[in-house]
């Protein structure tokens, strides 16, 4: 059983979690075309689709995430 910490600071139980297991995802045709463009764009400092993708998720996490806190803060 592994851990993570929520929102809130607090640690939670994940079933079948680990720092080195990996999720395929979908993307549209579309959207990835994109990603590609910007991977390619020489200084952006990005080799790779996956470490595009990884950045942006975390930040729309965190993004979120502070939102939520915002939201709880003002409650």
């Amino acid at each position: 059983m592994s851990y993570a910490t929520n929102i809130y600071g607090r640690s939670v139980k994940v079933a079948g979690a680990s720092k080195r297991q990996w999720k395929t995802i979908q993307l549209p045709d579309e959207l990835l075309q994109r990603v590609d463009g910007l991977v390619a764009v020489p200084g952006l400092g990005y080799t790779s689709r996956a470490e595009f993708v990884k950045e942006a998720v975390r930040l729309r996490v965190e993004t979120m995430e502070n939102l939520l806190r915002e939201k709880a803060r003002r409650a």
